[in-house]
């Protein structure tokens, strides 16, 4: 299966936009002149699945000799103008955020959100929803927790990541979810990957010259750029192996090394995705955002000549079945990796019960009821929430697990 016409037209446009190069007269001629108003509801359609509007109407502007109709126009107007009221609220709740960590001392790394925006074209049309800070130091992260407690911000119930904690952050009648990370990334229950991983970052932090950026004449601390291209990537992958992720992870990309790519190190950046063993991810990533989205060569020289261009199609269906974070395809759960079968299945039952409980897990004489209830909750989330087959479940699973197994994910060398 390819990908859809409305999906190769939203590529088109975003890449434009992304890349800052109008799309040639001819291409505006042969594939924009003639659209219905059925292929724009359906191109439509895509943009809101995968949360990139304001992006589209930037497109639409940098291109105007593609005809707009009018009432795609005015929406795209109004849904951008409330997108980027609500990003400067954003910056003004991160500042005071920053204000009062700086106040008490405490070290913290901008993660994604404003530190991407302003990679792009218009800073204010790259949608984010939560704060992400990284807080390395544990007295620092106890510190500000308890700050945020004493002054009643809510702590978010439902969490059940293993790497950071949620706090709805107020100011001013203004608020947003801020995610506290104590650690970079999740726990993979794969003891090998999770230790290369941590030496990674641990070594990355300690030997790369910290920096800083620049958001609205406001100075935030981030990650060393060549840590934040493996974050990046990272936080792309935890997500396909969750439900999956949406073109404004590509589209982050694709802009990250537009801009920053002079600054990486790319022999060292390489160097530890091999560690990793994510070289096949990587490729596909990369091969999707330089033929899709326009990313100019130079900027994945490595991937001359040793790229999988089916895989990468096959990696793009994926992001464009499942939309913003797999939130379109309710029978998504986790990718299960290169595993099969119904070991995989009550390997990532174990791994579920241990983020669910994480503390009741820790006595081996609880698991088999820990088991049972988690297996229970999954199968009534299913039925009664997402309304879905257990059958549909597990279809999808093993497609998706089959992607993986080509993308080499937790190979064994």
């Amino acid at each position: 299966m390819s990908i859809t016409i409305h999906e190769q037209r939203l590529l088109e446009l975003l890449g434009s936009e992304l890349t800052e190069r109008p799309l040639s007269a001819q291409c505006i001629e042969d594939h924009f002149r003639a659209m219905t108003p059925e292929d724009w509801n359906g191109m439509m359609a895509v943009a809101e699945a995968n949360r990139v509007f304001p992006l589209l109407l930037d497109a639409l502007q940098r291109n105007r000799d593609i005809p707009v109709p009018m009432p795609v126009g005015r929406f795209l107007q109004q849904f951008a103008m409330q997108n980027s009221m609500a990003y400067y609220q954003k910056i003004f709740l991160l500042s005071s955020l920053m204000e009062l960590l700086r106040g008490e001392n405490i070290t913290a790394f901008l993660l994604k959100g404003a530190g991407l925006n302003i990679l792009y074209p218009h800073e204010e049309s790259r949608s984010f929803g939560d704060i992400d800070l990284y807080i390395p130091d544990p007295s620092d992260y106890q510190k500000i927790q308890a700050i945020f407690e004493s002054r009643g911000y809510e702590k978010e119930a439902e969490d059940m990541t293993d790497y950071h904690d949620s706090y709805r952050y107020v100011q001013d009648g203004a608020a947003c979810i801020v995610e506290l990370h104590y650690r970079l990334t999740t726990s993979w229950q794969n003891g090998d990957f999770d230790a290369r991983l941590e030496k990674i970052y641990d070594t990355a932090m300690q030997t790369l010259p910290s920096r800083t950026i620049q958001v609205m004449e406001m100075e935030f601390r981030v990650l060393p750029v060549t840590m934040e291209a493996l974050y990046l990537l990272m936080h792309m992958f935890q997500h396909f192996m969750n439900k999956g992720f949406g073109l404004r992870l590509l589209a982050d990309w694709t802009v990250f090394w537009q801009k920053r790519g002079e600054e990486v190190d790319c022999a060292q950046f390489r160097a530890w995705v091999r560690q990793l063993g994510l070289d096949a991810f990587l490729d596909a990533v990369d091969s999707v955002c330089l033929h899709e989205l326009g990313m100019e060569l130079p900027k994945f020289g490595w991937l001359r000549g040793k790229e999988d261009r089916a895989t990468a199609q096959e990696l793009l269906q994926d992001v464009f079945s499942g939309g913003e974070f797999g939130h379109m395809d309710e029978s998504r759960i986790v990718v299960t990796s290169r595993r099969s079968g119904v070991k995989a299945y009550l390997m990532e039952l174990h791994r579920q019960t241990q983020k669910r409980y994480p503390r009741a897990s820790k006595n081996k004489l609880l698991l088999p009821v820990l088991w049972v209830c988690a297996a229970v909750i999954f199968q009534y989330n299913n039925l009664f929430r997402r309304k879905i087959s257990l059958r549909r479940v597990l279809t999808t699973s093993n497609l998706r697990n089959r992607l993986a197994k080509k993308l080499h994910i937790f190979d064994e060398s």
